[in-house]
């Protein structure tokens, strides 16, 4: 997923946005004002805009010519001043925010972000088939940061629990539970099931 912001963003709001997103299992990739402008914005299932509030009118030029299918998320007051500092027209907005889910600059990435981005993601067909979930629950875990990924025909998923207590999960296929062993626990053969704080698992996906 990509995100676009400038100097003059709000830290903080980049920091709320990032960790939401990093608990949804999917890339996050940064783009420049004239990357978009160039068309690369097109490439990506979800824009976030975390307090982009002084940007060109060609950013917002191209954020509004995405297709429909590409998410639009916005926190705070993103896109409304010119990099002068000077409010830009409500009516050169209005098609970006109609489309757009907006939130407050200070929104809570656990409770507010982190299960809209989840939603939103779904619904674009943008998140991956192989999932980390809770193992009682059978949904997605706040504080587990997981990644597939293929490799030389092996599919591999980088997990950490990034909380202080641990957590029971499940390693999925399409909603359904898969075999997984720990290429990282002795011998590489225990099986991904309890999560210790802090602590990276490599698991990989026994094919059946």
């Amino acid at each position: 997923m990509e995100w676009q912001w400038n100097s003059g963003a709000c830290l903080d709001a980049v920091t709320r946005a990032y960790t939401a997103l990093n608990f949804c299992g999917v890339k996050i990739d940064f783009v420049t004002e004239k990357q978009l402008a160039r068309g690369k914005g097109a490439q990506y299932e979800m824009i976030v805009l975390p307090g982009a509030e002084n940007v060109l009118d060609s950013t917002v030029e191209a954020i509004g010519k995405l297709s429909a299918s590409t998410r639009i998320v916005i926190l705070g007051d993103s896109l409304h001043k010119d990099p002068y500092g000077r409010a830009r027209p409500a009516e050169k907005l209005a098609f970006v925010q109609k489309r757009a889910i907006m939130f407050p600059v200070n929104a809570d990435p656990q409770k507010d972000l982190w299960p809209a981005m989840l939603a939103q993601l779904g619904k674009a067909k943008a998140l991956p088939d192989i999932s980390v979930v809770g193992a009682e629950t059978g949904k997605p875990v706040w504080g587990v940061e997981w990644l597939p990924a293929k490799v030389g025909g092996r599919t591999v998923v980088n997990i950490v629990n990034l909380t202080d207590k641990p957590a029971d999960v499940m390693v999925i296929r399409r909603g359904k539970p898969v075999e997984s062993k720990d290429l990282l626990s002795p011998g590489g053969r225990e099986p991904v099931r309890h999560l210790k704080p802090i602590t990276p698992v490599l698991a990989e996906i026994i094919a059946r």
